[in-house]
């Protein structure tokens, strides 16, 4: 299951045809469509605030960065 914030790119995987500005990415693509295509790989939109990854790549104001610790199961150590 791969979890994708930008819906063109959830579109494209599972579009048996390329568009002309795609041509440099042609063969990694290809064989991407093709695990889609058997099943293998499943692509689905998620909303870029539920995008975890993010947690590890882009400054977050703490509350945002707390959510998604907690979804990560992270907790915080206690405090002495």
């Amino acid at each position: 299951m791969i979890y994708c914030d930008n819906v063109g790119v959830t579109y494209l995987s599972h579009n048996p045809v390329f568009h002309t500005r795609m041509k440099h990415i042609a063969v990694d693509f290809a064989y991407f469509r093709d695990q889609v295509h058997t099943h293998q790989v499943h692509v689905t939109h998620t909303h870029a605030c539920d995008q975890l990854a993010d947690t590890f790549t882009k400054p977050f104001p703490k509350s945002a960065f707390i959510r998604c610790r907690s979804k990560l199961d992270v907790v915080a150590p206690y405090l002495t």
